[in-house]
This record gives C-alpha cells, sequence and structure tokens, in this order.
C-alpha cells in the first residue's frame, strides 16, 4: 500500500488531535500520548507521580500509534503501565499499580483487544524481559498463560526474542501456575505452531539455547524434528542428564513421535536417526497391570530359544542344521513386561518368547524400541532413500546397522513379504524348467524325430499360456503396486529403474499372445529375464544373500572402467581399420578381428604383411591385453571387496526394498479374505491344479481348449499370489481388519501423542552379539556414548575432506599392481622380441 507524505501528514494530525501532541518511538513504532507517557517510558518516576497528582494526566490514558497490515490501516492504543513494563521500569510499574492501573489493560488494535501487560514485559520491544519484572507482575496476579489475539502465548513471546533469562522466567513462572503441565508448552498459535517451533523460525535462538530450553517432552522432540534435527543430540543430552536413573525418558519422548515423523528424521538426517532409535531402544521395565505385578514370578527370561520351526521339523527326519534365527522380534502393544500376580496370567504372547523347546536356548538380550508404529511405509519408504548410506568411522552406526531397523525389517520380510518372495521365485524356477523342456524338445525334433511334432505343439501351448499366465499375474502386482503408492501418498516411490524393468518384463512375455512360436528375439528375452529372475533367491537366504550381492551390486561400479575399457576397444577396431592393407568390412571382418585379437588375446596364424598393420597389432594387443585388461580386472577386485565389505548392509537395504513393495501393494490388495493356514492349502491345491494339467498335457495330449487353459493358469498363479498376502485373524500391521486399523502399517500417521493401540518392536537378541556390539567404537561404555560421539563424527569427515589424503594401505594397493602390471608387460615384450 502507497502512503503519500499528504496522508500521512493527516493521520499524524488526527492522532496528535486525539491522543495527545507528544510523539515518542515504542516497538519502532512512532506514538502519538502525552508528557506523562514519555515521562512514564522514559523511568521518571517523580514526573510522573506529579502529574498524576496533580490530575494533568490520568493512569489510564491511552497512546495511539500506527500499524498496516494488509493493506489496510490500523490504530491501535496502549496505556501507560504496558511502556513501563515493555521498558523493563519496574519501580514505575509499582506507582502505576498503586495509582490503581489496571493490570490486566489491553493494547488493541482498531478497538479490538491484542495483547496485554505481561506479554508487553516479556517481549520488551524484542529484547526479552527480565525475570524480576515477570516475577513481581505474577506475584500481583498477572496472568503468565494469557495468548494475544494472533494465539501467542507468553512463552511464543519469549523464545521469539531469544532472551535466555526471559524463556526461563516463563517456563519457572508457568511451572508454579495451578493447571499448567509441562507437556502443554504454551500452547499452539493461529498458524499451529508451539512456543518451541515459533522460536526456531525466529531465528534468534542458538542450537544450544534450544536444546537447552525446550521443553523434555515429545513435542519437542517432534519440533526439533521437523524444525531443526541439529538440535536433537544436544537436545537428548539435556535431557538425559537433567533425569534421574530411575525414569524412562525414553518413553516419555518417544510417546508422541509417530512414523512419518521419524521417517522424515531418516530420510533428511540419517545418522541422528541412528542415534535416536539406539537410545530409544532399552530393556523394559518388570511391572504387573497397578500393584499386582511381581517380578519375582514373571521374571524377563534370561535364556530364550533361538531355534527354526525349519530346524525342527529336520529334527524329525534325523537331519541336522546349525542355522537359527540370530533375532526375534515382536510387535505387540505393551512397552513393559506384564504380570498380574493375583491371577497369575500373562498376556499371550510372553508364551513365544518363553517356550524354550527348541534348541539353540542361549543367553538373551530382551529389548523394546518405545517408537511407537515402526514398522509403516513412511519408514521404509525414508529407507529406500539410503540403500547406500554408511558411514565409515562407525559402520556399527549406519542405517542397517541399527538393530530397530533390522528387527523391523526382520519381522516384516519374514512375517509378510517372505511368502510373496519365496512363491515369486518357485513360480520362476518352475517357468524356467518349462523352457528348458521346450528347448529340448524343439531340438529333437530338428534332429528327425517326427513322433516329437504333436508333442512340441503341446509343449509350446503350455509353456506359452504358463509364461503368458505369469506375465498377466506381474501386470497385477505392478498395477497394485502403483495403486497402493497413490493411496499411501508415494507416488514417487514407483518410478524408480527397478520398477521400471519389472514392468517391463511383465508386460514382454503378453506379447506371446500373438503366437505361441515367437521371434526368436522375443524368445531370447523370455529365457534370459527367467535366469536372471533365479538371482531374487539371494534376499530369500541368510546365509547365501551377504555372498551373491555383492556379484549382483558389481555392474553398478564397473561404469567408468567399462566405459574406459569400450572406449580403447573403439579407437583400436577404428585404427587397425584405417591402416588395413586389404580393406574389409568394419562390422563382418574388422570388428570381429578385433575383438578375437583384443578380448580373446588371439593373435592371426600368419602376420599383416604390412609394417604399419603388424606394428599397430603388437601395439594394440600390447596395450589392451597388459593395460587395460589388467586393470579392469583389478578394479574388478577391488569393487568386490568393496562390495563385500558392506554386504550385511546392502543385503538388509535390498530386504527392505522387498519390505517396502509388500506394504505398498498390501494396501490394495485384499489381506483379510481368508486365514494364513486356509490361504496355505488354498495355494497348494492350485499349485498342484494347474501341475496336474501341465502333465496331462505334455506326457498324455489331454488338454483344456483354448483360451480355458490359458485362463485357468491366470487363475492359478493369481489365486496362489493373493493367498500370499493373507493374514486373516492375526494381528500384523499390514492386515486391513477392524482390529489392526488403529496401528496398521498403512494408515496415515495423525499429528500428536500416541494412540493407546499402538505397537512396539521387541526385539531379542543373543547376548554374545549385544555385547559384542556395545564393545565396538562409540556403543563401548554409557548407553548415552552415541551423544558424544556424534559430534566427532563430523568433524573427523570434514577434516579428511580437508586434507584430501590418500590412505597408505590405498598406496600399497596401487604400488602393487603396477608392479604387477609393468612385470607382466616386461614379460610379453620379451616374448614378443623371441618371436
Amino acid at each position: 500500500m502507497v502512503r503519500s507524505p499528504a496522508s500521512m501528514a493527516a493521520i499524524d494530525r488526527e492522532l496528535a488531535a486525539q491522543f495527545g501532541p507528544r510523539t515518542f518511538i515504542w516497538n519502532r513504532r512512532r506514538c502519538y500520548g502525552t508528557q506523562f507517557h514519555l515521562d512514564v517510558l522514559n523511568g521518571k518516576d517523580e514526573d510522573a507521580i506529579r502529574q498524576l497528582e496533580q490530575a494533568s494526566a490520568v493512569v489510564d490514558g491511552a497512546f495511539a500509534y500506527v500499524t498496516y497490515f494488509d493493506n489496510g490501516r490500523q490504530i491501535c492504543t496502549g496505556q501507560a503501565i504496558h511502556l513501563a513494563a515493555s521498558r523493563g521500569h519496574l519501580s514505575t510499574v509499582k506507582v502505576l499499580l498503586e495509582k490503581r492501573a489496571d493490570l490486566h489493560s489491553m493494547i488493541t488494535k482498531d478497538g479490538r483487544d491484542h495483547s496485554d501487560v505481561m506479554h508487553a514485559a516479556v517481549f520488551r520491544e524484542r529484547r526479552g524481559g527480565s525475570g524480576e519484572m515477570i516475577g513481581y507482575l505474577c506475584s500481583q496476579g498477572a496472568n503468565i498463560q494469557s495468548q494475544n489475539s494472533l494465539g501467542l502465548s507468553c512463552l511464543h513471546m519469549a523464545f521469539s526474542t531469544g532472551n535466555v533469562e526471559t524463556i526461563r522466567a516463563v517456563q519457572q513462572a508457568l511451572k508454579g501456575h495451578q493447571g499448567w503441565r509441562t507437556e502443554d508448552d504454551g500452547g499452539l498459535s493461529l498458524r499451529g505452531e508451539t512456543a518451541l517451533e515459533f522460536g526456531i523460525r525466529g531465528g534468534k535462538c542458538s542450537v544450544q539455547t534450544l536444546a537447552e530450553l525446550a521443553p523434555i517432552t515429545g513435542s519437542s522432540l517432534r519440533s526439533f524434528i521437523h524444525h531443526a534435527p541439529e538440535c536433537i543430540p544436544l537436545f537428548l543430552s539435556y535431557a538425559f542428564a537433567s533425569h534421574q536413573d530411575g525414569q524412562r525418558v525414553e518413553q516419555l519422548l518417544a510417546q508422541e513421535l509417530t512414523s512419518k515423523d521419524m521417517a522424515q528424521l531418516l530420510r533428511l538426517n540419517p545418522e541422528v536417526a541412528v542415534v535416536l532409535l539406539h537410545l530409544f531402544t532399552a530393556a523394559p521395565e518388570t511391572m504387573g497391570e497397578e500393584l499386582a505385578g511381581d517380578e519375582g514370578w514373571h521374571p524377563l527370561p534370561k535364556r530364550v530359544s533361538f531355534g527354526s520351526r525349519v530346524v525342527s521339523l529336520l529334527g524329525l527326519f534325523g537331519l541336522q542344521a546349525s542355522w537359527f534365527h540370530r533375532i526375534r522380534c515382536f510387535y505387540e502393544a505393551d512397552t513393559v513386561w506384564r504380570f498380574d500376580a493375583e491371577t497369575h496370567t500373562a498376556p499371550d504372547w510372553h508364551r513365544k518368547v518363553t517356550d524354550l523347546r527348541t534348541p539353540p536356548m542361549l543367553e538373551a538380550c530382551i529389548r523394546v524400541c518405545y517408537v511407537p508404529n515402526l514398522i509403516s511405509v513412511d519408514i521404509f519408504r525414508a529407507l529406500s532413500f539410503h540403500t547406500g548410506f554408511h558411514t565409515q568411522d562407525a559402520p556399527a552406526e549406519s542405517i542397517f546397522g541399527s538393530i530397530p531397523i533390522r528387527a523391523a525389517v526382520s519381522y516384516t520380510f519374514w512375517k509378510g513379504a517372505l511368502w510373496v518372495e519365496t512363491l515369486q521365485w518357485l513360480i520362476s524356477l518352475w517357468g524356467l524348467g518349462l523352457l528348458v523342456l521346450q528347448a529340448s524338445s524343439g531340438h529333437e525334433l530338428s534332429m528327425g524325430s517326427d513322433r516329437m511334432h504333436g508333442h512340441l505343439q503341446h509343449t509350446n501351448q503350455v509353456v506359452a499360456d504358463w509364461i503368458i499366465a505369469r506375465g498377466c499375474v506381474d501386470l497385477f502386482l505392478e498395477l497394485a503396486q502403483l495403486w497402493g503408492c497413490v493411496r499411501t501418498q508415494h507416488l514417487s516411490v514407483y518410478f524408480t529403474f527397478g520398477n521400471f524393468w519389472d514392468l517391463v518384463r511383465s508386460m514382454l512375455p503378453t506379447m506371446l499372445l500373438l503366437h505361441h512360436q515367437p521371434y526368436r528375439l522375443l524368445q531370447l528375452l523370455i529365457v534370459l529375464i527367467y535366469w536372471m529372475r533365479l538371482w531374487e533367491f539371494s534376499i530369500l537366504s541368510d546365509e547365501y544373500g551377504p555372498s551373491l550381492l555383492p556379484i549382483q551390486q558389481l555392474l553398478s561400479g564397473l561404469s567408468p572402467a567399462l566405459m574406459f575399457t569400450v572406449v580403447c576397444f573403439a579407437a583400436l577396431t577404428h585404427a587397425m581399420h584405417t591402416v588395413q592393407a586389404n580393406p574389409g568390412g568394419l562390422w563382418s571382418e574388422t570388428v570381429y578381428h578385433a575383438f578375437t585379437t583384443l578380448i580373446a588375446q588371439g593373435l592371426p596364424e600368419q602376420p599383416p604383411a604390412d609394417r604399419l598393420e603388424l606394428m599397430l597389432l603388437y601395439g594394440g594387443v600390447l596395450f589392451f591385453s597388459v593395460f587395460v585388461l589388467n586393470i579392469f580386472i583389478g578394479i574388478i577386485g577391488e569393487q568386490y571387496s568393496s562390495e563385500r565389505a558392506l554386504a550385511t548392509h546392502k543385503f538388509y537395504a535390498a530386504r527392505a526394498s522387498s519390505c517396502l513393495t509388500y506394504l505398498v501393494r498390501a494396501s490394495v490388495i485384499p489381506c483379510d479374505l481368508c486365514s494364513s493356514v486356509v490361504a496355505g492349502l488354498l495355494c497348494h491345491g492350485c499349485a498342484f491344479a494347474a501341475l496336474l494339467a501341465q502333465i496331462l498335457a505334455l506326457a498324455y495330449g489331454w488338454k483344456l481348449p483354448e483360451p480355458w487353459q490359458l485362463l485357468a493358469f491366470v487363475f492359478c498363479q493369481m489365486t496362489m499370489v493373493i493367498s500370499a498376502f493373507q493374514c486373516r485373524g492375526s494381528d500384523l500391521p499390514w492386515a486391513t481388519s477392524p482390529e489392526t486399523e488403529c496401528y496398521s502399517s498403512l494408515a496415515p500417521s495423525p499429528r500428536g501423542r500416541c494412540s493407546p493401540h499402538s505397537r512396539y518392536l521387541w526385539i531379542i537378541e543373543p547376548r554374545q552379539d549385544f555385547e559384542a556390539r556395545n564393545s565396538l567404537g562409540a556403543l563401548s561404555g554409557s548407553r548415552h556414548e552415541p551423544l558424544r560421539s556424534f559430534s566427532r563424527w563430523d568433524s573427523a569427515a570434514a577434516q579428511a575432506d580437508a586434507q584430501g589424503q590418500v590412505s597408505s594401505t590405498e598406496c600399497r594397493q596401487l604400488m602393487t599392481m603396477l608392479r604387477e602390471v609393468l612385470d607382466e608387460l616386461k614379460v610379453l615384450v620379451v616374448e614378443l622380441a623371441l618371436c
């Protein structure tokens, strides 16, 4: 709004005539009042008293100033006590109160109440009021819990000034106020901000001030997560230091967290999230409901069975297996180890922990993660951002080195994603067997076996129908995943190269609908796709997965070396084609000749007659075979060693990706159609029916007419896949029953205190693993050591980046590689000279 000098002068005259001719600056506003207001503003008590006694001024006389808001003018008024309180003149305030000034008088804007005397004293023209002034006003009956017209409390105003004394004084006054709770945190402004969030947005508080003065509540932690995550380590240090050992700070701070809060912290500040999860995972309390608990009757188990049902089944057949769970997880509503001493009963899920029938039984460490509803789409979405996150100085503190994260991944994978992944892999193996049978039958027919002609036709139809059915089911799953991303508000999750590849490989088999005898290129692609699907076994096995994944990850790290090799090969091929004495076709002769010479290292039987061509051949073979290929092989070895060092980390990352896909699809595919037992029987029945139909068609020529055979295979595969999602009657977090809706991993996370129906992750691991991990690095000693070590990570990394030095180990490896290359070069030169 443009204000002309003439209009401003008219406003000045109007205010001066109505409120007084004296002008002064207050709160960076030009104010109009009387000499009495000016004396109060400057703390001249004697002059103010004289004017009041002489009746030349009134104690509640108003002054005024003008503000502009939303292109409109606002006439604001106040009284002398607002001036004295905001300037910190305690003696002047006492004088005014003795003269019957109203402690509850309001500063107005266009006649509407805006703020009171306490707000003026706390704000103190953005410098922050003194504790003495605030304490005196409270003793005289001022309302420390008052809010202005914008919904800002005194605590909001204190944080906006950044004055430590003011914030402490207001907090102390609030603690003495009847009905005040620390959890209230000053209430919410009209914008829905707490006092701490208002102070963070104001930018006048340092990290130490925010962390030290923030109320030790879950609300403060949530505010830091969303607005100032750099304050979290220091805030946690103050929180644990200010509470006695007997108090559960973990529960106090974690009770208001939601999965969206942790997901944001994992996505933007993974190091802080790892420390937070470590601190919020602790040994549970042993207690009963009310006063009925008795730790002696039902103590926390010291030894727990870590055996698997698979191991016990093998034992029935006289077989032995050494594999067992390294970590056991439960997702329950309790955060304490409950027991009712009157009825001598404990929750039913305790039997899963106390059952010692399946060996091995090991000494266990039992802990509970106090972050509620940790298993959710939001958390796994955040994990997908950091599949390569790893800190070299503290490898145990990487995201997938965090035990709560591993437990969440393990629980979701073993309870849900495992069955879908296993079924998909078995169907792939089934289809691959049919493709091998089709290829062998075709070659037998080509060798003159006429009796195989009819059999080959049936084989082609059966294989094509099964492959097409698999493509249709895969396409259905991809569409379900896409729609699930839309429903869970994570559409960007779907747009990755992996999902694009899954979509392509699900659409290619459907092209067989055009003809059961496809083009050779399409048939080749389908065969390669099915062989590549066998690699999916890597995430199913805890034993072989960490060894197989580094091999799969090699290609991504070899891109620079592969590009260099291709460029060198192309350059030498072009050079050979250029100097050929007897020119031939580039693709048909030169490229083939260069490949056999450079890659396969096969020299021609007769050397070229042209000397230049011969010298280029010798030089190209020396350069490519000795330098390029050896460097490429060396890089492969280094890359594999690097990937192997992160194998466990990436193994859990791959499983987390599988869990994310499963949860997103489960948000669309109904999971409560039947129980898991019925679903298992139905899945086996469909598999048996499909296998029987294929045996009858391949062995006896009995088959359903088209397209009923294809539809039957689609129905069988679709039923098997949907059966893998069924969990009716269970309390799994992705179940879509009304009983699990309150803590469902697919439901949106609300803001505020955690629901009473929240679920918590219980983690049981062998004590030797727990102690071995805690004896390394920053986890040794106190539980709170990560708070102190956290600050060292960034400083150490920054120092290493600034120095830019290569470690002695890397130098030795590089020198060793160069020596080997030079030795091989010398040997090859000698051999060529002898020739």
